[in-house]
């Protein structure tokens, strides 16, 4: 009896969690569909930033500490990446939208 009655309560909790989960993925959508341009890049411009900060930071474990030109090689592939794909995006016809299928 118990038992039923904790699930009952946990499923309830979901039902509530993921509908407010899904309110919360429609106003981030709506609020980068209103973005302009110079606001996208500037965010655009801030991820790239942390990711070349994660490739390119000290390792912690000393004993493979991998060569600092892998890694930079490694974060200016990823660089040039996100480049293609910013330039892609502003070129073309890309909106929010159209990426989350509303």
């Amino acid at each position: 009896m118990e038992y039923e009655a904790s699930t009952g309560s946990v499923r309830r909790a979901f039902d509530k969690f993921s509908l407010e989960a899904g309110r919360f993925a429609g106003d981030v959508e709506l609020f980068l569909a209103r973005l302009g341009d110079a606001e996208k890049l500037l965010g655009l411009t801030a991820f790239i930033l942390v990711l070349m900060f994660l490739v390119v930071r000290r390792p912690t474990n000393q004993k493979e500490s991998g060569s600092m030109g892998r890694q930079f090689a490694l974060a200016l592939v990823i660089v040039v990446i996100f480049s293609f794909g910013v330039g892609w995006m502003f070129d073309g016809r890309f909106d929010v939208p159209d990426v989350f299928g509303s």
